[in-house]
Order: structure tokens, then sequence, then C-alpha cells
């Protein structure tokens, strides 16, 4: 029995350790059994089996992260457009659309209202065949005025209302007192209906803006002259030498820096601006007078050195910027004695 034992033992090793260089030596066949999509914060999951081996493969990827594209709104903030995550703020509302006389004012986003309406406003008058109407919106109140016929009749017209041109009675007939113009012959001093022969025209010389016209009718023959302009400078624009109309706007200076000794100057015409800047000096030293800073201008002399006699270990030497001159004295030693 026990030998029996040992064999079926030895058996069983065998098959295991054949099993690790089958698995090696297999071209696997991959077969999906799961897999699991990303979404904005989690990666996403495939699991694979082989159908020769039953070997098994996991992959894993990235999260998406969130696309926050759904756009704000008057009362939401951007959406992600996959798990409808939230960033930054609602807009607000934007009440840009105006009130009526019937409704409040309206955002232009949502069409939330704020406000009140802004009621009517009767101030379109009233005429003879409508009644008094708003004038936002054209509601309309009371009655209408009915007819004034205040407009007298005329030559070919009856009597008119003073507010709408209607009608009543009859014309009146055209009376010709209105003496002859260049173009028209005698006309009715009602309704300019003619009689007779026109005058002809009288031409004044042309201007600049005018040919030659009429001194009774103003009508024009030819062509105007047209202007002769000169060129804009920096206070006044282009303009003409005959008649001083004007087109376009003055050059405006180009002022230069000031210095310190002039102010800013127009570099088209001269004009100058404001002050000289004026030096900026600096205090003077021994070797140069007082110096701008600016343009590098002097004033008054330097101070020369102020020099201290030489020593027996020194030279001379100026007490303001250590300027030395010359060498030191040296010591003049006398002869020692005994004691």
């Amino acid at each position: 029995m026990k030998k029996k034992l040992l064999v079926l033992a030895m058996f069983i090793l065998l098959i295991l350790a054949a099993i690790p260089s089958a698995m090696a030596a297999c071209s696997h066949s991959w077969t999906t059994i799961s897999n699991t999509n990303a979404s904005c914060t989690v990666g996403g999951k495939t699991v694979k089996r082989c159908i020769k081996c039953g070997t098994t493969q996991t992959s894993t990827g990235n999260p998406l992260g969130h696309n926050y594209t759904v756009a704000a709104t008057c009362t939401t903030a951007k959406k992600c457009s996959r798990c409808s995550s939230t960033t930054g703020s609602p807009l607000g509302h934007n009440y840009s659309v105006a009130a009526t006389c019937t409704s409040p004012k309206k955002c232009s986003r949502c069409s939330a209202t704020s406000g009140s309406a802004l009621g009517h406003n009767y101030s379109i008058a009233a005429t003879c065949t409508t009644a008094k109407k708003c004038s936002r919106c054209s509601s309309t109140t009371g009655s209408a005025l009915g007819h004034n016929y205040t407009v007298a009749a005329t030559c070919t017209t009856a009597k008119k209302c003073s507010r709408c041109s209607s009608t009543t009675g009859s014309a009146l007939g055209h009376s010709y007192t209105v003496a002859a113009t260049c173009t028209s012959p005698k006309k009715c001093s009602r309704c300019s209906a003619t009689t007779g022969s026109a005058l002809g025209h009288n031409y004044a010389a042309a201007t600049c803006t005018k040919p030659k016209t009429c001194s009774r009718c103003g009508a024009t023959t030819g062509s105007s002259l047209g202007h002769n302009m000169t060129a804009a400078t920096c206070t006044a624009p282009s303009s003409c030498t005959r008649c001083n109309f004007t087109s376009g706007t003055p050059l405006g200076h180009f002022w230069s820096n000031a210095t310190c000794t002039a102010p800013s100057k127009c570099s088209r015409c001269g004009a100058t601006t404001g002050s000289a800047l004026g030096h900026n000096y600096a205090a003077a030293t021994c070797t140069k007078p007082k110096t701008c800073s600016r343009c590098g201008g002097t004033s008054g002399n330097a101070l020369g050195h102020n020099m201290a006699a030489a020593t027996c270990t020194a030279p001379s030497s100026c007490s303001r910027c250590n300027f030395t001159s010359g060498t030191p004295l040296g010591h003049f030693w006398s002869n020692a004695t005994c004691t």
C-alpha cells in the first residue's frame, strides 16, 4: 500500500512540474471577461482570460477627469458633461431686458423678472379719430377729439380740420396776384397756380461750393469752383483760401521733452508748452564745479583742494577729498647724546 501511495505522489509531482512549462509555452488567445469604463474620477479596468490555458490579465487606465463644457446659467454653475460635477459659480441674473408697460425688467438669459412693470404713459395726444395713446405700447385711454374745421379753404380745397386735414365746404378758386419769377409765370396768391411766362435767370458768379446762381431764384448753371485748400497746421485744420471752409482737424503739436534750459517744444511749428526743467545741481567738489545731473551743465567753480601741510610721515593732502601732493618730509634726526 505504501508503495502505491509513493508512486501516486511521484506522478502528481511530475504533473505539477509540467504545468508551468506548458503555460509558458501557451500562445494565448484572449477573450474579455469584464470591462469597466473609466469615469471622471475612477480609471477604467479590463479583465481578459486566455481560452487555452485559463490565465487572466488585468489592465487599468486613468480617470477621464472632469469635462466642464455645460455652460453656467443664471442659477447653476458650469457642469461636467459626464457626471454633473460643478465648478465656479452661477452667472447671476442679467436684468438687461427693459421693463415694459405691462411686464417688469427681465433677465436676458433666463427671463427671470425683477421689479415692476412701468405702467402706461399716456403722453401721445388724442387726435380727431383716435384716443390718447401710451408712448411705449400704443394702448389707448379716453376718446377721440373729433374734427376742428379751422383751416381756411384754398383755391382748390375746402375748409380743413386743423388736426387731421378732413374737409368741409367748397374751394375758393384762384387769385393771380403773385408776380412772375425766373422759371414760373404769375401765380395765384393762394395756391401758386400760374398764368403768363417766366422772367428768366439772373446768374451771380460761382463760388467754391456753388456754381453760378440766379439772384432771384437760386437756380444754378455750370460747376462750383471747388475749394483751394491750404495744408493743416498744428493749431488749424486745412482751410480754403477763398471761403474759409475747413476740413479735418489741426495736426496737433508734436512735443519734444523739456530740458533744463528749454520748455517742451513742437517739432513742427516751434510752439512751446510748460517751463524749462531747471538744473538739478550736484554739490561742487575739489575738482568740479556744481554740475547738473540731467544735462551736465555747470555753475560756479570747483572748490579747489584744501591742502594740509606735509609731515614727516605723510605728504600734503586735501581735507575734503584725500588728494595728496608730493611726498612725506621725512625725519630730520639730531645727533644722539650721552643721555
